[in-house]
Order: structure tokens, then C-alpha cells, then sequence
């Protein structure tokens, strides 16, 4: 109705951002931002 696209984006639960691989190099160091009110950054930034 009003010209809007949306997808639909499935998020799931994170338990943990650290493997055995990831450790071996500081490059490959992930990071998960996470806020109480909007949640994922993700979700902040399609707000």
C-alpha cells in the first residue's frame, strides 16, 4: 500500500563469539553489539 520493502531477517540466539580458530588469530576476532533497548546492532541501524 505504501511502496515499502521489507525482508525478513531470522535472528537466533548467540552463545558465546569465540571458537578454537578464532583465538588463533587477532584478526579473525569477532564482535557481537548488543543493546538492551533496540537489541543487535543490526536491528539499530534498520530502525
Amino acid at each position: 500500500a505504501w511502496g515499502i520493502r521489507a525482508t525478513d531477517l531470522n535472528q537466533g540466539v548467540v552463545y558465546g563469539v569465540r571458537t578454537d580458530e578464532t583465538e588463533m588469530h587477532e584478526e579473525l576476532c569477532n564482535r557481537f553489539d548488543y543493546d538492551g533497548v533496540f537489541g543487535t546492532a543490526l536491528n539499530r541501524f534498520c530502525v
